[in-house]
Order: structure tokens, then C-alpha cells, then sequence
């Protein structure tokens, strides 16, 4: 996960980029700014560990990993929120034509 550079049995890692307002993703969702903040809240505390040389599989590279999966958990989270938002509203239109 993440860019990662080998050095023997250390682990280097590069800053993750943060997301911008008026994210789309890739169902099409344009995120809210409290969705991108809390997005990017994960990325800061990812980008705690970068650019640090560190030993392959020690504490730090874990919970940079535990919240790598956690921010990717989050990410498909609110893609299923909002298409599940839109089947609602499909729904609702489908049950009550004007």
C-alpha cells in the first residue's frame, strides 16, 4: 500500500496526497466538504510516518498499514452511502410519479 522504497530490511514511505473539495469519486459522487475533511484526517495521520526510514514490519509501518485499510474502508463506505442514496431517491420517484 502506498509507495514504498526497499532499502535492505528498512521501509521508506512518501507523503499521500490529500484530497481536494469537490472530489468526485469513481461512481460519480461529489463528496461534501466533511467527507473530504474526514478523509483527509486519515492522510495526515498516514503522513505522520513518511518519509522516515524505518525497520520492514516494525510498529510504525503496521499502523500506517492498519490505517491505510481503515481510510480505503471509508473510502468505499461512502460510495456504497451514496448509491445507495441515489436507489433510494430512484425508488421514491418510481413509488410516487408527480
Amino acid at each position: 500500500m502506498g509507495q514504498e522504497k526497499n532499502i535492505s530490511d528498512k521501509v521508506f514511505f512518501e507523503e499521500q496526497p490529500m484530497m481536494n473539495y469537490g472530489f468526485v469519486d469513481i461512481a460519480g459522487n461529489v463528496w461534501s466538504k466533511k467527507i473530504v475533511d474526514a478523509y483527509n484526517n486519515y492522510t495526515i495521520i498516514i503522513n505522520k510516518t513518511a518519509n522516515i526510514e524505518m525497520a520492514k514490519g516494525c510498529m510504525m509501518e503496521n499502523e500506517r498499514d492498519f490505517y491505510l485499510d481503515q481510510r480505503s474502508k471509508f473510502y468505499k463506505a461512502q460510495i456504497e452511502y451514496h448509491q445507495s442514496k441515489k436507489e433510494q431517491v430512484k425508488e421514491n420517484n418510481k413509488n410516487n410519479p408527480l
